[in-house]
């Protein structure tokens, strides 16, 4: 038996993080994208989808409720 999708769902987001890349890219994306790392001061590092360059930021995820709407 196959499975065929009939309508896409939307999926689930509980934090996002946003990036601005230097080739003029901006964007926001949900936590699974976003890779962080666990020095003394915590960062988030994410490939711009556009150009492939490496983005980090030291801001914090904000809730989904303050960038998405539901």
């Amino acid at each position: 038996m196959a499975i065929k999708i009939i309508k896409h769902g939307k999926k689930p987001v509980e934090m996002a993080y946003h990036f601005v890349c230097g080739c003029g890219c901006e964007f926001w994306s949900d936590s699974k994208d976003v890779l962080t790392a666990r020095t003394l001061n915590s960062y988030y590092e994410i490939k711009c989808p556009e150009c492939g360059n490496w983005i980090k930021t030291f801001e914090r995820p904000v809730l989904k409720s303050e960038v998405f709407d539901d």
